[in-house]
């Protein structure tokens, strides 16, 4: 469903005048170095908006760009798919405009979520694309997810990317990869990651315990 992209995002973002050369040569070190796309790296970085990346990659794919914010969203009064797939997949299908389905997306390299969207809603799509942001915004809204729980999943996206790491490293051992840092840095820092991903409301250290290796043992073991 996705069309075969012609152009490279940097000569689309540079022709624009959005992002330098230098910015793109950053990101392309960065993303290969993170397993980052050049756009997520771009973001990561500081060195251009979400937003526009989002504009610049619907340009790429010759899509439009539905943005959340301003654009006029409307649902069909019956979900044509389950709410888990919606908010797991990232995608929000709308009503059908012209004898086509709109279907709001982020990411058209999604080549699983394209099939399943063709497999599940059948028909002719008309797939737009959104920044993730907004999109889980909007979901998040829908859904009924407090300004609390939003808050811990930015700050624990701002943490992951901060490290460097890819995602799903986060939270493991894997963090212990700068031997610099003084053990008790480190420790803290996993304890801490650990917590946010869990949703935990508190963290309890008791004295005379050791660590057994897991970041939350349900034995400790007194010295």
């Amino acid at each position: 469903m996705a069309r075969k992209n012609k152009r490279r995002l940097g000569e689309i973002l540079l022709e624009s005048g959005l992002v330098t050369k230098k910015a793109i040569e950053d990101a392309l070190a960065h993303g290969k170095k993170n397993g980052h796309r050049i756009g997520e790296a771009l973001v990561s970085l500081g060195l251009a908006d979400e937003e526009d990346i989002a504009k610049a990659v619907a340009k790429q794919f010759d899509m439009a760009y539905f943005d959340m914010a301003q654009s006029d969203i409307k649902a069909p009064e019956s979900p044509l798919l389950p709410k888990d797939i919606i908010r797991s997949r990232m995608v929000l299908p709308l009503e059908r405009q012209n004898g086509k389905l709109r279907v709001v997306i982020t990411d058209p390299l999604d080549l699983e979520t394209m099939d399943m969207l063709q497999f599940r809603l059948k028909g002719p799509l008309d797939i737009c694309l959104a920044s993730r942001t907004k999109l889980k915004k909007y979901l998040d809204k829908a859904a009924g997810v407090t300004d609390t729980d939003a808050s811990i999943d930015a700050t624990l996206d701002e943490m992951r990317n901060s490290m460097d790491v890819a995602p799903e490293e986060v939270g493991g051992l894997s963090l212990l990869q700068d031997e610099g840092d003084a053990p008790i840095v480190r420790l803290v820092f996993m304890l801490i990651t650990q917590a946010v991903d869990m949703r935990a409301s508190d963290i309890h250290v008791e004295p005379m315990c050791v660590w057994s290796g897991n970041l939350f043992p349900n034995v400790c073991r007194d010295r």
